[in-house]
């Protein structure tokens, strides 16, 4: 659910990370038009704080910004796939319901894959500016 809490979503992944299966979330919390990193979203931190699930952050690199359904399904991707060190939360899950602290586990998150972002796309930022610079991005309506 890309509009907001989706509670019966959330229960599922607390339910799978308590069996200790493995829950792959994208926690920018929408996909990149321009495949640069987004702000992350709190709910990853949340799911983390709540289970005690090791947090593993992984980089996608490879990935082309969207064009077209008909143009994105027939372009061929090469991607890698690079992973960081694990984040370990356990010492704040009495805190889970803190925002402050939902938003300091996200931010570290989120800190975290851009780190393994520069270890395999070094230029990234450089060419995330360029783009930005060149292409026109979407504005989000301002709110109060």
């Amino acid at each position: 659910n890309r509009t907001g809490n989706d509670v019966a979503a959330i229960k599922g992944a607390l339910r799978l990370l308590e069996e200790n299966k493995v829950l792959g979330l994208f926690p920018e919390g929408a996909i990149s038009m321009d495949g640069r990193l987004q702000e992350g979203k709190i709910g990853v931190a949340l799911l983390a704080l709540r289970s005690g699930a090791t947090v593993v952050p992984a980089y996608i690199d490879g990935t082309y910004p969207h064009k077209n359904m008909a143009t994105d399904f027939l372009r061929r991707a090469h991607l890698r796939i690079a992973y960081g060190k694990p984040l370990h939360f356990d010492h704040l899950r009495a805190k889970a319901k803190d925002k402050d602290v939902q938003q300091q586990v996200t931010d570290e998150i989120m800190a975290a894959i851009k780190k393994v972002r520069g270890r395999i796309a070094p230029g990234r930022d450089a060419a995330e500016a360029e783009y930005a610079a060149s292409a026109p991005v979407a504005k989000e309506p301002r709110t109060a």
